[in-house]
């Protein structure tokens, strides 16, 4: 069997785009655009050099969950109004 991602939901939310699937294995992801500008998690280029990773506004991100739930709480991280994180998951 192929494992793929299917497409659930997509529109736009709270200004911005966003695409909902799910994957054979149940597994949930959202696409989106970033809502500000943040330095996320560094990482290291194997010395000793530790480099962030700045997400820019607006470049695309995606959400991984593996529940309704947790991916509500997930996109309430990335800048979701917690209606709008509900109203997204509701399509899960």
């Amino acid at each position: 069997m192929n494992d793929v991602w299917t497409k659930i939901f997509s529109g736009e939310v709270e200004g911005r785009s966003v695409t909902l699937s799910r994957y054979s294995s149940g597994e949930l992801r959202v696409t989106t655009t970033q809502k500000y500008t943040e330095a996320a998690e560094a990482s290291s280029d194997g010395s000793t050099h530790v480099l962030p990773i700045v997400i820019s506004k607006g470049d695309t991100i995606d959400v991984d969950a593996n529940t309704a739930q947790e991916l509500e709480s997930e996109l309430q991280q990335v800048g979701f109004s917690a209606q709008a994180a509900q109203q997204i998951a509701e399509h899960a």
